[in-house]
């Protein structure tokens, strides 16, 4: 919510916060920020009277472009979430008009192809290639919006099926368009595992697939799981257990936690994430402004932990395809290619359309080269094995200069 321009309030973007912000997680090794865009829609994007979207306001993209540049310059990666539950909350009364109720957007196909068409893909399109574009996270805790949950003060929660078909519809938009990677804000561990530990696991493939009549590439590429305390020492407990007894097939980051000393301190809640071989772990939050944490309880710990795992962490916004070492290239947004399967466990396969002679480089997320492989034919499959889980880059080069990059991931 801090783009765009409030109907009531006016514009909302405050340059020097942002500047201030990306500074501290630099000088602490934070190398990733997940910033809130829509929330409840009370500022972006754009609606008619019907509740349809319209588009983006005219200081969005300026304001987000200046987000990004702010980022980038200090070394930091951003996580989009879109939505969170309370857009389905009605707060017309205290917020403005737009704040809320907006299930046209998730009940109805008019309302979902509004919002893809007339401010999703203009957003993906702008930063598909941005270097510091880490991922979007499609919605905040949507579990709290649907029917047979704790409603978190929603009066008219939406069907499992509406909102899968939503998150899976959203995902299919960036995928066919991007490599930016997909997740979901999940509320808990309890929605998303597959084993007797969790009550469901509502964000995998197949319920995805199912729940938008069988569309392709509407799957997530990475979990997103949520900890607060009154999942502590429940089954579902992330802290409790490694995240193999989970049985989960993607990376999963704990996505949101308390960033204060509660049932674990903070220090506790970043060893407990390494320890048991959680991907991440995001604090909760930078303004504090909810009683549950705020930067300065957790930047020394984030500090600490950068420092002592540096290799892991050490991040640079200088994408390899900008290095010194790397042939000057053209990049090509109509050259097609299929990656699969990704996550990758032995071998990736990169399949071409109407190509002739290929090179695929990969590389280490900070640019380090890794290895090489040509072929004169339409496919080429890599042997990953020695690589570790993990995100890497990869580089296709045509033999007339045209270039392709994207992400892969390794999950053992």
């Amino acid at each position: 919510m801090d783009v765009g321009t409030h109907p009531e309030w006016g514009a909302l973007f405050n340059e020097q916060y942002f500047q201030t912000f990306f500074e501290e997680c630099n000088a602490h090794n934070v190398n990733l920020a997940r910033l809130w865009l829509h929330c409840d829609g009370r500022a972006t994007p754009e609606f008619n009277n019907e509740g349809l979207v319209t588009g983006l306001d005219a200081n969005f993209f300026d304001d987000l472009d200046r987000i990004f540049d702010l980022a980038e310059e200090n070394d930091v990666m951003l996580m989009l979430c879109l939505w969170s539950f309370d857009m389905l909350k009605d707060r017309r009364d205290e917020a403005g008009t737009f704040a809320g109720n907006h299930h046209i957007l998730i009940e109805t196909e008019k309302g979902i192809q509004s919002y893809i068409n007339n401010a999703l893909i203009p957003i993906v399109d702008r930063y598909a290639d941005r270097c510091n574009f880490f991922s979007i996270d499609i919605m905040n805790e949507p579990e709290w919006a649907i029917k047979g949950n704790r409603s978190a003060g929603i009066k008219n929660q939406v069907g499992l099926g509406a909102m899968q078909n939503f998150v899976g519809r959203i995902a299919k938009t960036i995928r066919e368009r991007s490599d930016i990677l997909i997740t979901v804000g999940s509320a808990s561990l309890k929605w998303n595992s597959p084993t007797a530990y969790a009550k469901a696991h509502y964000w995998s493939d197949i319920a995805l697939h199912n729940a938008t009549g069988c569309m392709s590439n509407t799957h997530l590429d990475f979990y997103s799981i949520h900890y607060w305390d009154w999942m502590h020492n429940k089954s579902f407990d992330p802290y409790k257990m490694e995240e193999i007894f989970f049985a989960l097939d993607k990376p999963t980051i704990i996505g949101e936690c308390p960033g204060e000393d509660a049932k674990y301190t903070v220090w506790e809640q970043y060893q407990l994430a390494f320890e048991n071989n959680w991907a991440g772990i995001m604090p909760w939050s930078y303004n504090g402004e909810d009683g549950f944490g705020s930067w300065n309880d957790f930047k020394e710990q984030a500090k600490q932990t950068g420092e002592e795992l540096a290799a892991f962490l050490d991040y640079e916004c200088d994408p390899f395809w900008e290095s010194e070492n790397t042939p000057i290239a053209q990049v090509d947004p109509n050259f097609n290619v299929d990656v699969f399967p990704n996550p990758a466990v032995c071998n990736i396969q990169f399949n071409f359309k109407e190509a002739e002679s290929i090179t695929v480089n990969i590389y280490h997320p900070d640019g380090r080269f890794i290895f090489s492989k040509s072929e004169n034919n339409d496919q080429i499959t890599l042997n990953v094995h020695d690589l570790h889980s993990g995100f890497y880059l990869y580089e296709i080069i045509q033999t007339d200069g045209n270039i392709k990059q994207g992400k892969f991931l390794i999950r053992r």
